[in-house]
């Protein structure tokens, strides 16, 4: 298939970043014929897309909506639910094991009583196409387990955990970092702000036994949960309060994630010979396999479209050092 790409609006210089409006989705599907809108919501940094407002839009269309709520499980058990499924999305997937108390590679598929009719009766054939014949029964039970846990006492754990978190953001501000993102069970420092980047952060943070779930040159992001003690957060805070913050300019402009340019399809790319590259040579070459820093996050180059200057100067912020080229 072929993909139109949403870009927002204004420039975006993370790659960690993704949200688009319903309105940027309206204008592509007012320009082109398009059989299903995939969003991912939230993204890495917290921010949540307005799953309603681009429900809204699609329905309007007749297009399927879809979302990626892999870091979002939890969504669905807060007081108010921001849980895809209950903002109008056709289908969404829960990475159940990212924010629920499950084994990794635990998942959900959940499909809408108003999608089209035929999703659900050919859900599990189509699945199986992909599946193994061996699932993992560890992983299964540790979903039926899950699911016994949140139907029990995660609302209310949930809910005092939620409050602990809005507590410790704003004790985090009064030390002079900066956060973002409105994702509430998660805690995103723009270190860069501070003159340190989220990579030494991350480094200073781990010397007071924290390990975060993600950093880079410009972010440090960290995941509580309901298991998280009173302790914990203390001891998160006291680390904010103590790690010096130099205050210094550390980046130029940084540079903005590009619009790609499109040089073959998706699948030609992906399945050509392709070769690998240290990526200062790989100007004017063309993308075999996406290239991305981690997951979920916005691909630097994707596979059929051609290496710039700027792709190179991102590339090399995140520390990729060898690409695949046609």
């Amino acid at each position: 298939m072929d993909v139109e790409w949403i870009y927002p609006k204004g420039e975006f210089t993370s790659i960690c970043a993704g949200s688009v409006t319903p309105e940027e989705v309206e204008k592509v599907l007012a320009e082109t014929e398009v059989d299903c809108a995939y969003v991912t919501s939230p993204d890495y940094l917290g921010d949540l897309s307005d799953i309603k407002g681009m429900s809204e839009v699609c329905r309007k269309y007749s297009v399927p909506l879809l979302c990626d709520n892999a870091h979002g499980a939890y969504l669905k058990f807060l007081p108010e639910s921001l849980h895809p499924m209950d903002l109008g999305a056709d289908m969404c997937c829960d990475s159940a094991h990212k924010t629920l108390p499950c084994y990794t590679g635990g998942a959900m598929l959940h499909i809408s009583n108003h999608a089209t009719a035929n999703y659900d009766d050919c859900a599990k054939e189509i699945m199986s196409m992909f599946g193994s014949t061996s699932p993992s029964y560890l992983i299964m039970e540790s979903l039926d387990l899950c699911a016994d846990y949140v139907n029990g006492d995660f609302p209310r754990d949930l809910e005092r955990t939620v409050e602990r978190v809005r507590v410790c953001k704003d004790r985090i501000t009064a030390f002079g970092w900066h956060t973002i993102g409105e994702e509430p069970m998660k805690i995103t420092v723009a270190a860069y702000k501070s003159g340190i980047t989220g990579d030494d952060l991350a480094d200073r943070l781990r010397e007071y036994g924290i390990e975060p779930e993600y950093s880079d040159t410009q972010y440090v992001v960290l995941m509580p949960s309901p298991f998280n003690s009173e302790e914990d957060f203390l001891k998160l805070e006291k680390a904010f309060s103590e790690i010096k913050q130099p205050r210094i300019r550390l980046f130029g402009d940084l540079p903005a994630i590009p619009k790609g340019i499109k040089r073959m399809g998706i699948r030609q790319a992906a399945f050509s010979a392709q070769h690998t590259v240290n990526v200062e040579d790989a100007c004017g070459l063309v993308c075999g396999m996406t290239v991305t820093s981690c997951q979920p996050s916005v691909p630097v180059a994707v596979s059929g479209e051609e290496i710039t200057p700027q792709v190179i100067k991102i590339l090399k912020n995140y520390g990729i050092e060898r690409i695949n080229v046609l």
